[in-house]
């Protein structure tokens, strides 16, 4: 649930920007990042969070401007739950 959560909130980051220019998701589009860090289990690591919200954020801005995929497994597979 909490990286979904951290997913979620770079997904509303990406379809504030380009080429969307939804500005007004920018207000709350950390909510559910806030959400997921405090609720995270006392012992897990806070990275494996803010890199899922800069995938969410990244990967659809590189799928559209047509980067190779490769890019984005390198980035996911250092990822663990």
């Amino acid at each position: 649930m909490h990286m979904l959560a951290a997913v979620a909130a770079g997904l509303l980051l990406c379809a504030s920007d380009h080429p969307l220019r939804l500005w007004w998701l920018q207000l709350v589009a950390l909510v559910p990042f806030w959400y997921a860090l405090a609720h995270r289990p006392a012992n897990r690591s806070a990275w494996p969070l803010g890199t899922l919200l800069g995938l969410g954020y990244a990967a659809p801005l590189v799928m559209s401007a047509g980067a190779a995929a490769p890019i984005l497994v390198a980035a996911g597979a250092n990822v663990r739950g």
